[in-house]
């Protein structure tokens, strides 16, 4: 299913997809090159992670699907790095890639313990790669300064806070739970 897609033109709103028309442009695409990726940048989402499928690209612009690929992969090199990825692991990737971190304990975080590292499950990583709790900080640290969300730049939408209503401390021998008074949360009194 296709969200939309946009043909190539200069006049869109939305300045993530200007910079990736200009770039598309600037590689004096041929026809089917620029309708694929005018597709592409059509079906990119705010973090600029493509939200369809190849073989959904290639019917829409009648063309092979190993065309899209490849049009997808020079689109890959563009500028914010990272954009046009299909998932945060691939989005990893493209940038350690474009920086030239080729590192196998980064890749390894990368390809099979991206969960580990974003519950912070770093001794988890350090078995299964067998290697040391200080190996694993300093490839975490690298990894930390990629962009997982390369659209982000681009985007006007304000971050959504997320206020909790109560905050639950462990103590040595028990719990305690504090009401957030905080935002004025209190229920009326009725009394």
């Amino acid at each position: 299913m296709i969200h939309h897609i946009l043909i190539a033109q200069t006049d869109t709103v939305d300045p993530l997809s200007d910079h990736l028309l200009w770039q598309l442009l600037m590689t004096l695409p041929t026809a089917d090159e620029e309708k694929i990726g005018s597709i592409i940048i059509g079906n990119l989402n705010t973090d600029g992670y493509l939200d369809i499928s190849l073989e959904e690209i290639a019917a829409a612009s009648n063309a092979p699907v190993e065309q899209v690929e490849k049009v997808l992969h020079m689109m890959q090199t563009f500028d914010p790095v990272g954009v046009c990825a299909r998932d945060v692991q691939e989005c990893l990737f493209i940038q350690a890639k474009h920086f030239e971190i080729d590192c196998p304990i980064i890749n390894g975080i990368i390809q099979n313990h991206l969960k580990n590292l974003e519950n912070k499950n770093y001794k988890a990583i350090t078995k299964a790669l067998k290697i040391g709790l200080d190996d694993v900080i300093t490839a975490v640290n690298v990894i930390k300064g990629l962009e997982p969300r390369p659209g982000r730049q681009f985007s006007d939408e304000e971050p959504l806070y997320i206020n909790p209503d109560i905050f639950v401390y462990k103590l040595p021998d028990e719990f305690l739970i504090v009401l957030n008074d905080d935002y004025g949360n209190r229920l009326p009194d009725l009394s």
